[in-house]
């Protein structure tokens, strides 16, 4: 899992940290707020065990054209506003 915190801030800081997520990075001057620029932090939690030797991963070549793929791209299409 991923988490992207506006900084500073505390109590999101302590929330995600009582979650067991810990800091990875920061994205620097990223946003706008109260008429200044701010970081957010990245923060990362794993949910499953990951493994020492992962499966290969599938190449975008294979699938492209599946029931998969199509209904990848119609879930997202749903979502754009023009």
């Amino acid at each position: 899992a991923v988490a992207i915190i506006s900084i500073p801030n505390d109590a999101s800081v302590g929330l995600h940290e009582s979650l067991g997520f810990h800091r990875t990075g920061v994205l620097e001057r990223i946003g706008h707020k109260h008429g200044r620029w701010i970081d957010d932090d990245v923060w990362q939690r794993e949910i499953v065990p990951i493994p020492d030797d992962p499966a290969e991963p599938e190449a975008l070549s294979d699938l492209v054209g599946t029931k998969e793929w199509e209904s990848a791209l119609e879930s997202g299409a749903a979502l754009l506003r023009f």
